[in-house]
């Protein structure tokens, strides 16, 4: 008799996806399903960030249970503010961030449909379409901001140590590609251009950020 094997399924569950202040919740969750060995069903826990607790729980979730991911499911950020928490969601562990909402209509009338929907929740999308008639957009400054993140930090990235600096003068969030390149995302939200120096392994290199800007740097370090 032909033994018939079941489909492997490839979905990866994700729990929680609330608000920072529910990572008790999750670690209640995750702590149960490990006794009951049933913790590798979960690959995430998801996040978002609307309400007034510090993203910095989910560093306590992620040292209670690091096999298991943190992934910023939905949020609307913007400015070079909006950047740098961001940076902290990634340097607390997230291991991603989608943007919400990517793209609007040119009329706001016609996505305010629901509680989640107005103006100020929907926040600057990245792209907004030119009419309804049109497959054209029109790219916000938000395009090129999540650009400094998105464009260089590939998939399978990993984030790497580095000095997180200081919100008065630069803050810094750094990763390594699988090419071994390294990425370093760096934000400046004061009012005069901010100096730095990269450091990596015996070389360094140094540069400004201009003032309410961020930028990426890519560094290629030798093998040795």
């Amino acid at each position: 008799e032909e033994f018939r094997k079941e489909p492997v399924l490839g979905t990866k569950l994700w729990i929680i996806d609330h608000n920072f202040e529910y990572w008790k919740k999750a670690d209640k969750i995750l702590t149960w399903l490990e006794k009951e060995n049933k913790k590798n069903y979960v690959n995430a826990v998801a996040y978002h960030d609307n309400s007034s607790e510090s993203p910095k729980v989910m560093e306590k979730l992620k040292a209670l249970h690091p096999d298991i991911g943190l992934q910023c499911s939905e949020m609307s950020k913007f400015g070079v503010s909006g950047m740098y928490d961001i940076q902290q969601y990634f340097q607390y562990g997230s291991e991603s961030y989608v943007y919400w909402v990517t793209m609007s209509t040119k009329d706001p009338k016609e996505h305010n449909q629901g509680p989640y929907n107005n103006l100020s929740n929907l926040c600057p999308p990245m792209l907004i379409e030119k009419s309804p008639d049109s497959a054209e957009w029109i790219t916000t400054p938000e395009y090129y901001l999540i650009g400094q993140f998105s464009k260089f930090i590939r998939p399978g990235a990993m984030r790497i140590g580095c000095t997180p600096g200081d919100p008065k003068t630069v803050t810094a969030v750094a990763f390594q590609n699988i090419d071994h390149s390294i990425v370093v995302v760096l934000i400046n939200q004061t009012e005069i251009a901010q100096s730095f120096i990269l450091k990596v392994k015996k070389k360094k290199v140094s540069s400004i950020v201009p003032y309410k800007s961020m930028s990426t740097l890519i560094w290629y370090p030798d093998e040795n």
